[in-house]
């Protein structure tokens, strides 16, 4: 074996070294790589840069100096990558990336070359006497640290900081009172099971409404007695606070919503448990819904994020989320149980940042 070990040996230190350098660059942001490391010096992607174009060269070098191999190595000028600037343009996350995946695969070909293979030699244009594939690396392991290390000790010397969010006022939001909210041409009235039962068990328990009930966690009721029960433990919760969507012209109860998983300490809420007559889906009662709830939430209360989810199932409910102007976050798999099957659950948000621009929209569905 040689005294500078075997390939698999290199290709441990270069997967060492690369995970050690790897704490190391994501301490830097992207001002940070572009200062010298020393006056006059290279900077921290400069350097990377050169390393970069080492590995190039020297996974070449590992290749063809294999048995039979060549007679000479080629060479390459030190400076040339930063003379040449090949990834100029690239972000300081994008050219570690890049440096990582080049070594990591450079230890990958190390792993993969037998000690036979290794003993290979040829003369480089940079030494008088033969140099095995070994040797070199050995040698690009030694480089890639000393360069490496030139980065660590430059950034130690730095005043250590954290990235943090924008600031925010800590003051908590408002929590939603139970009162009614007047729409355009609705009322969200808290729920009132006696004046409210006989809608909107009706309304919602005919040839018309079957399947309405399949994502939601209750219904269909067996009968308005039974709805009348449920509708009472709904008027005594504060979250979900429930509220019944009257029809202004006709004061028929016509649907429900609620807010729940109120937080006025994070400034959030969510809007849920939305249900319609069949009598009345499609004909702006949503918009109106979610423009006097959401109205009320950032302007009125003082929270910073309005949530809206449904199971990633439910297409009417995922369609309108995305028409009220919610903004898909993605799908927390496995996330409930209902009636007895899985449910994932997609979720979206509103941002009160983005409601200004939102809310004409909105309105101009209810035109």
């Amino acid at each position: 074996m040689s005294e500078y070990g075997t390939p698999s040996d290199s290709a441990a230190a270069l997967d060492a070294a690369v995970d050690a350098a790897l704490r190391t660059f994501t301490r830097l942001d992207e001002a940070m790589s572009r200062e010298p490391l020393r006056p006059g010096g290279w900077c921290a992607r400069e350097t990377l840069g050169h390393l970069i174009d080492s590995a190039c060269n020297n996974h070449r070098r590992f290749v063809i100096g294999q048995p039979p191999g060549v007679e000479r190595f080629d060479g390459y000028t030190q400076d040339e990558w930063v003379s040449r600037q090949r990834h100029r343009d690239r972000s300081w996350e994008s050219l570690v990336s890049l440096w990582t995946a080049y070594n990591r695969h450079l230890a990958h070909v190390m792993r993969n070359t037998s000690v036979e293979a290794a003993e290979g030699s040829a003369t480089a244009s940079w030494a008088t006497d033969p140099i095995t594939v070994g040797w070199l690396m050995h040698d690009y392991v030694r480089h890639l640290l000393h360069h490496v290390g030139q980065i660590r000790d430059w950034a130690e010397r730095q005043p250590r900081t954290w990235p943090t969010g924008a600031p925010a006022d800590m003051t908590p939001a408002r929590v939603p009172e139970r009162r009614t909210l007047h729409g355009i041409r609705h009322d969200l009235e808290p729920i009132d099971p006696g004046r409210h039962v006989a809608d909107l068990f009706a309304g919602s328990h005919t040839p018309e409404a079957e399947g309405m009930w399949t994502y939601l966690s209750y219904g269909p009721f067996a009968s308005a007695d039974t709805m009348r029960a449920w509708l009472d433990s709904c008027a005594v919760t504060s979250d979900p606070l429930f509220f019944a969507v009257v029809e202004r012209a006709t004061g028929r109860a016509v649907g429900m919503c609620s807010l729940l998983r109120i937080v006025p300490e994070m400034k959030t809420l969510e809007l849920g448990h939305i249900w319609y007559v069949p009598a009345v889906q499609g004909t702006g009662v949503n918009a109106d819904m979610a423009l006097t709830l959401l109205t009320a939430c950032f302007e009125r209360w003082g929270y910073r994020r309005a949530e809206w989810k449904c199971d990633a199932l439910n297409g009417r409910s995922r369609a309108a989320a995305l028409k009220l102007g919610f903004t898909f976050e993605g799908v927390f798999r496995q996330h409930m149980l209902r009636k007895g099957h899985n449910r994932d659950t997609a979720w979206y948000a509103m941002l009160d940042s983005e409601w200004p621009a939102k809310k004409p929209s909105l309105e101009r569905l209810l035109r």
